[in-house]
């Protein structure tokens, strides 16, 4: 006997348009031409022992939120100090180097300005007045499970104090369906 649903069956075409409904479900969006998730989005843990500070030691916990936001991200951290003191900063910045106001626990931080140097590496400016205070670059690795903030800032006495901030990608939770 036949197989009714081997090449050259009546049923080969209904088998075909079976099958390639299944893959197109189960193929991510972004392969039929979708834009996939920017690999900067989502939640980063600090990893202490990997990260090295100018002046303090790195905090004791700093967890980082980003989140699509029309053409650039949306950015909350949260961050807790040896000593007990901690503090948040949150805004919504695009990628075209306009400034942008940072609002903390405290009030108003220095306004921060983004821009974007290819899928793996931001650019982060931070100014009071005209003058640049501080500036970032956050890199990703080849696997985007690992985000490194490298800072500079000016000192007290105009010089420049580095500071090397190491994340990981927290892992997602599933939600109960």
């Amino acid at each position: 006997m036949r197989n009714p649903w081997w090449p050259g069956s009546p049923l080969a075409p209904a088998a075909l348009a079976a099958l390639a409904s299944i893959i197109g479900f189960a193929v991510p969006p972004y392969a039929h031409g979708a834009t996939p998730p920017d690999p900067f989005f989502g939640t980063w843990s600090l990893e202490r022992e990997r990260s090295h500070y100018a002046k303090d030691a790195p905090p004791e916990r700093m967890t980082i939120v980003m989140e699509d936001a029309a053409q650039g991200l949306h950015y909350q951290s949260s961050t807790q100090y040896t000593g007990g003191r901690a503090g948040t900063s949150d805004y919504t910045a695009n990628f075209n180097g306009t400034p942008t106001l940072v609002v903390g626990d405290t009030g108003f931080l220095a306004p921060v300005s983004l821009r974007r140097v290819d899928g793996a590496t931001i650019e982060a400016t931070y100014t009071i007045g005209l003058k640049k205070i501080a500036w970032s670059r956050w890199s990703l690795n080849a696997d985007g499970t690992e985000l490194v903030v490298t800072t500079t800032y000016l000192g007290k006495d105009g010089e420049n104090c580095q500071n090397v901030a190491a994340f990981r990608r927290a892992k997602s939770v599933e939600r109960a369906q």
